[in-house]
């Protein structure tokens, strides 16, 4: 009863992350300016000033000092959970763990290198009162780290409870999808920024399904 590799998932990861790559080639030659402007001043000029309030206490939860943390406690609550196989979904969780510290550091080369100016049309009306406790300064703002690590947050979330708790997910996917909008609303990151995190979170989980692969299947071998 052995469970054989699924070509779709090394298919779809490697979509993802060719997509990924593909498009930051277009955002550094510019090409995604005039949909990041025109969606940037939608939000500058039409967002409530209540919105851009909220926004921007619930992106700052996608901040380091946050999102680190809450990683740990999850991996610890992964490793202790005995409610379903720990090797087999633990496994999946070290390489999202992997892919979570690839990514944050190829985040920090690419904001250096690829050509994506910063955002001047902000909107926080928190940025004078409430500073991050983690911050490296950058040149280029491609691609997003709050989306990066929300939905890498998320990924992990959805490991740990393993199809239980469907609506304690949906609320986490839920905070995961304000931090994408909100940090393009209020003006930290562009669009084109967002999509770019959000393709690689893309192919960073279905290449850590393929770590549950090798594990007893509940169809009958021959």
């Amino acid at each position: 009863m052995i469970r054989f590799p699924d070509r779709t998932d090394a298919k779809r990861g490697a979509f993802f992350l060719v997509a990924f790559v593909c498009w930051s080639i277009l955002v550094d030659q510019g090409l995604a300016r005039p949909m990041d402007l025109a969606i940037a001043h939608f939000f500058h000029d039409r967002m409530p000033e209540f919105l851009a309030w909220f926004f921007g206490l619930v992106c700052r939860t996608g901040n380091v000092e946050f999102s680190l943390p809450l990683w740990i406690i999850l991996l610890v609550l992964l490793r202790r959970d005995r409610s379903f196989l720990p090797r087999d979904r633990f496994r999946q969780a070290i390489v999202l763990t992997v892919f979570l510290v690839a990514g944050s550091l190829l985040e920090h080369v690419m904001k250096r290198f690829l050509h994506q100016p910063l955002p001047f049309l902000n909107r926080d009306p928190l940025d004078r009162y409430l500073h991050p406790v983690i911050s490296i300064k950058t040149p280029y703002s491609y691609p997003s780290g709050h989306t990066l690590r929300a939905f890498m947050v998320l990924s992990l979330v959805s490991v740990w409870l393993s199809g239980r708790h469907p609506r304690l997910l949906t609320g986490w996917g839920l905070w995961a999808i304000l931090i994408a909008i909100g940090v393009n609303a209020i003006g930290w990151h562009w669009t084109s920024d967002v999509i770019g995190s959000l393709l690689f979170v893309g192919g960073a989980w279905f290449s850590s399904r393929l770590a549950l692969k090798g594990q007893p299947s509940e169809y009958p071998g021959p």
